[in-house]
């Protein structure tokens, strides 16, 4: 994990025990809540003596279907919603064979990791046990009834009330109506947000404090705008081919970070492959939803 200090310029990085796909910061708890590849997990990395990661077991999910590694599967994308749950979904890293016939298979599933409280609705920050820590017991669920290739682009509206996703070989953006007191996406609101050309494939992405939704292509080097309704607004290509994930920091939140990948690139041949990019924007991000627990 690699930690990048704007104000100063400063770095740090820290190992970690299993290759992660996403995280989040915690509000209560100490370390950070990890989709790491083989299963989500409580971890500190920051600490001198780090202790083994504190894995969610399968009697930990309470709907659906546990998440376990299998083949090429792994987590990957995921943000917390606004009150605080954890949303996360895999990659099949098996994608298959077209020339062979074998298909490209959705074989992983999109999981809601909570406390007990927001899974009740009984939120209670100064809640604590018996030895004085701020704690609760984390569970986990599947929100969709359908499995994906490629989770990615999840990010959720200033309201909460829409949650966008993506299953990147569709090459589409899709929006849900999103419950988020009860972390449940309503009946049949699936639609198209936003469609990506060729060579684009929707990557991470985020949402300013207007509703518009950026987004990272991976393949066209692009980082694009959208307005809450789906339509174009801004377009930013990058010397780089593979974006994967904005995000908006800085002091006023005007800062927008675009990371990318490498993966793929002859060393040398591309400007600020697998680097960190930043522009200024006019209108601000939203602070980062910490997972409640």
């Amino acid at each position: 994990m690699h930690i990048y200090t704007p104000a100063d310029g400063k770095t740090a990085s820290y190992p970690l025990p299993m290759r992660p796909g996403s995280f989040a910061l915690r509000e209560t708890g100490e370390g950070l809540l990890f989709a790491f590849e083989d299963g989500f997990a409580v971890y500190d990395p920051f600490v001198t003596d780090p202790s083994p990661p504190v894995y969610l077991a399968a009697s930990d999910y309470v709907e659906g279907h546990p998440y376990h590694q299998h083949g090429e599967v792994r987590l990957n994308d995921g943000r917390c919603d606004r009150h605080g749950r954890f949303i996360a979904g895999g990659y099949n890293g098996d994608e298959g064979d077209a020339e062979a016939g074998r298909e490209w298979e959705c074989s992983c599933g999109v999981y809601v990791v909570e406390t007990q409280q927001t899974r009740t609705g009984r939120v209670n920050k100064d809640q604590e046990t018996a030895g004085g820590k701020k704690e609760a017991k984390i569970v986990a669920r599947e929100l969709f009834p359908f499995k994906v290739r490629c989770a990615n682009s999840t990010a959720f509206s200033p309201d909460g009330s829409v949650v966008y996703f993506a299953d990147s070989p569709d090459r589409e953006i899709w929006a849900f109506d999103y419950d988020w007191e009860a972390g449940r996406v309503k009946g049949e609101s699936k639609r198209v947000f936003a469609t990506i050309p060729p060579p684009g494939v929707p990557d991470g992405s985020c949402v300013d404090s207007e509703g518009y939704v950026w987004n990272a292509e991976f393949f066209s080097g692009r980082v694009v705008r959208y307005s809450p309704e789906g339509k174009v607004n801004r377009v930013l290509q990058l010397p780089a081919s593979r974006m994967t994930c904005p995000c908006l920091g800085g002091p006023d939140l005007k800062t927008l970070y675009m990371t990318c990948a490498s993966v793929g690139i002859e060393e040398g041949t591309e400007e600020g492959a697998g680097g960190l990019w930043a522009l200024e924007v006019e209108t601000p991000g939203l602070p980062e939803a910490r997972f409640f627990g």
